[in-house]
């Protein structure tokens, strides 16, 4: 994951958002790797759709 989170990072950066957006972009582009133990290449909108909705209904994280 090495590769896709350097370039995540640089996009996020080139579109010119605060570091701690970034670092929190990141954050929960990681868990949603480890969530699922799956390359994010392998995984498509269904889990994301399916993450989103475990994050909302199950861990009580805010939406926003």
């Amino acid at each position: 994951m090495g590769r896709l989170y350097d370039q995540m990072k640089m996009d996020l950066e080139l579109k010119n958002l605060s570091p701690k957006t970034v670092s929190c972009y990141l954050h929960w582009m990681v868990e949603f790797v480890r969530h699922y133990g799956l390359s994010p290449v392998e995984m498509g909108e269904e889990e994301i759709r399916n993450y989103l909705h475990h994050l909302i209904a199950v861990k009580k994280v805010s939406q926003s």
